[in-house]
Formats: structure tokens, C-alpha cells, sequence
């Protein structure tokens, strides 16, 4: 059972990274997956969209540091893996014994 402070973050991280999906990457395809070990709860959302440099995001897009700072809360990290035209990976991993 994951505990509902770590579950709400999830919940929300996976609705921002969808938001973030339909609105910026054109993509016509995305996963979320979902598991966990007894320490740590591992999400990951892939899409097939156009993907982009994580190091050069544009000033005024909070989703990915509302990201990044979510993950901060519950003593998780947020990875980023993306290239232009070569869609992109989130992957949120939790610690489940911090909470």
C-alpha cells in the first residue's frame, strides 16, 4: 500500500505530465507505467512527441520544476530524458520508506 502522501504527489505528477504531453509535444502516443519495490515506487511517461533539450526550457514553463520540486517533497528524484524530434521520458522515483 503506498501511503496517501506519497500517492497524492503521484497523482499529481502524472496529471502534470500529462498536461505537459498534450500541450507542448505532439505526440500521437503515451505510456505511464507503474511499479515499485519495497523501497521505491518507480513512474515513468513516455511519449512519441517532438521532444526537446531539458537543459534549455523556456522562461514562464513551471511544469517541469513543479515536477522537479514534487519529487524534492517526498525525497524522490525526477529524470528527464529527451531529444528533439526523439520524444520524451519522465521518471518519478519515490522512496516509500521516507514516508
Amino acid at each position: 500500500l503506498i501511503p496517501e502522501t506519497i500517492s497524492e504527489h503521484v497523482v499529481r505528477c502524472v496529471s502534470e505530465g500529462l498536461a505537459n504531453v498534450i500541450q507542448h509535444a505532439q505526440a500521437t502516443a503515451v505510456s505511464v507505467k507503474i511499479s515499485a519495490t519495497d523501497q521505491t515506487l518507480h513512474v515513468t511517461l513516455q511519449d512519441n512527441g517532438q521532444g526537446f533539450n531539458p537543459d534549455l526550457i523556456p522562461a514562464g514553463h513551471y511544469g517541469l520544476i513543479g515536477l522537479r520540486e514534487r519529487a524534492r517533497l517526498t525525497g524522490g528524484k525526477l529524470t528527464i530524458h529527451s531529444q528533439p524530434q526523439q520524444g520524451t521520458s519522465l521518471t518519478f522515483n519515490v522512496p516509500l520508506e521516507a514516508a
